[in-house]
């Protein structure tokens, strides 16, 4: 049986790491054809998500603390597992919300310069 050269660099059991990495690539190269395809028909939310994709990745970990902290110091936060992943979910939601409005904000404030200082 052959193995894979590139797989065996790889410190997994089986090449397992290896193979889920290729399948990640194959299901992004399959969403990226099926959004050109269809990029007339998305929903706007999708579109702003896009729009404002730098402002998320950089400023939703910095509110998604802060929204947790709070959650805390008001003495929220949720029990059992049901409760987590509702918490969870809402906060990385309105996490999303604020980075979004950060990014607008920022788009107004600086106006054709937003674009260098923030992504969007």
């Amino acid at each position: 049986m052959a193995t894979n050269p590139i797989a065996s660099c790889v410190p997994s059991q089986n090449g397992l790491f290896f193979d889920l990495y290729v399948q990640k690539l194959a299901i992004a190269a399959l969403v990226i054809v099926w959004f050109r395809a269809n990029e007339l028909q998305l929903p706007q939310w999708l579109m702003t998500a896009g729009t404002f994709a730098f402002p998320i990745f950089f400023l939703h970990a910095f509110f998604l603390t802060q929204l947790a902290r709070g959650q805390a110091l008001l003495g929220l936060a949720p029990t059992g597992p049901a409760g987590m992943l509702f918490a969870g979910v809402v906060l990385i939601a309105v996490s999303t919300v604020f980075a979004v409005g950060v990014g607008r904000l920022a788009q107004r404030l600086l106006g054709k310069y937003s674009r260098a200082v923030i992504g969007a």
